[in-house]
């Protein structure tokens, strides 16, 4: 472990890396809103053939797994507008900081089980986290690549240094 996170708490290291998915993903959608809308639609080669599916599936996922934290059925939909999908994405991103700021650090450790057929599955809220987080970071880099093939101007950048220096930039504004 670095020296930077030695001294912190779990809970404190998710909730950091929960900011920083928010921030990351709020970059990606204040970028996508100044682009041509008509590109969210047009097919790419990639495992996700648009921009928008692209989109819906990294919220989706969000979704899900906010859901799985918060132990409740969530309702899925099949097609959604892109404003729709940054409304949610933007929501579900809020709503997991609230829920995390009631969370205690034992909590972190709490096993939640997963039944997905045909398996059983234990993890830690940690765990579950860090993986949402993770899958975010892969979607966003994927969908920074499609923009190679829509010809789309240059996404933000969204690496996790850049957070840590807009934070201390707002900070040091603040001071």
């Amino acid at each position: 472990m670095s020296k930077i996170y030695k001294n912190m708490q779990l809970l404190a290291f998710i909730k950091e890396k929960t900011a920083y998915n928010q921030w990351a993903n709020q970059q990606i959608i204040n970028w996508l809103k100044q682009q041509a809308s008509e590109n969210f639609d047009r097919k790419v080669i990639s495992s996700f053939d648009t921009i928008n599916r692209l989109m819906h599936h990294l919220m989706e996922t969000e979704k899900y797994y906010f859901a799985i934290l918060r132990q409740e059925d969530e309702q899925y939909e099949q097609q959604m507008t892109t404003e729709k999908i940054f409304e949610e994405l933007t929501e579900i991103d809020d709503r997991l900081i609230e829920w995390l700021s009631s969370k205690d650090e034992d909590e972190m450790s709490k096993i939640i089980t997963l039944k997905r057929s045909p398996f059983v599955e234990n993890y830690s809220i940690a765990t579950i986290i860090t993986h949402l987080i993770n899958h975010s970071t892969y979607h966003r880099g994927q969908l920074v690549a499609l923009r190679h093939q829509l010809g789309m101007e240059s996404a933000p950048k969204t690496d996790y240094y850049r957070f840590i220096i807009a934070q201390s930039m707002a900070k040091n504004q603040m001071d």
